[in-house]
């Protein structure tokens, strides 16, 4: 599927069709739940590529979120692959479903359509998010035909 944004800046991408998210899980996303290894170059690079082609803004739904030490590593490792930081964290209250519900009312005005957005996650969320989820396969850790599922996911007109 045809993105319509490469080659476009992240904010450019963003400002033409309007706010788009990612809430991004780490264990089993940013690297196997199998690998020696976090934040595997491979799938850091289609987190970047999601992000490029998207111009979407990341916000942590991860357990890392919860130490200050362990969100900081997450916000270093996106920085290394030329990402921004993330623009915040859904509340810790308990299911994660529940919490990524919790951040996008309590951040979206009620007079506007939420924004487009995608939760990147091992953990199997379709019942609770609907398409809005994407189950990324733990053992492999997010892979292209991810990354390509989730560009035109996002990119897809309302």
């Amino acid at each position: 599927w045809s993105s319509g944004s490469k080659g476009m800046a992240a904010g450019e991408a963003a400002e033409r069709r309007g706010q788009r998210l990612i809430f991004l899980d780490v264990d089993g996303v940013l690297h196997s739940i199998f690998s020696g290894r976090t934040f595997e170059p491979t799938c850091m690079e289609q987190l970047a590529r999601i992000v490029r082609e998207t111009g979407a803004d990341i916000v942590l739904s991860t357990s890392w979120r919860v130490l200050d030490q362990s969100k900081e590593l997450v916000e270093r490792s996106l920085e290394s692959v030329g990402l921004p930081r993330s623009i915040g964290m859904t509340p810790i209250e308990g299911e994660r479903a529940a919490e990524i519900l919790a951040w996008i009312r309590d951040h979206s005005p009620s007079d506007e359509a939420p924004p487009r957005w995608l939760a990147l996650d091992d953990i199997d969320m379709e019942e609770e998010l609907g398409e809005n989820a994407l189950l990324v396969d733990k053992t492999r850790g997010l892979t292209s035909a991810d990354a390509d599922a989730a560009i035109s996911f996002l990119n897809r007109e309302r």
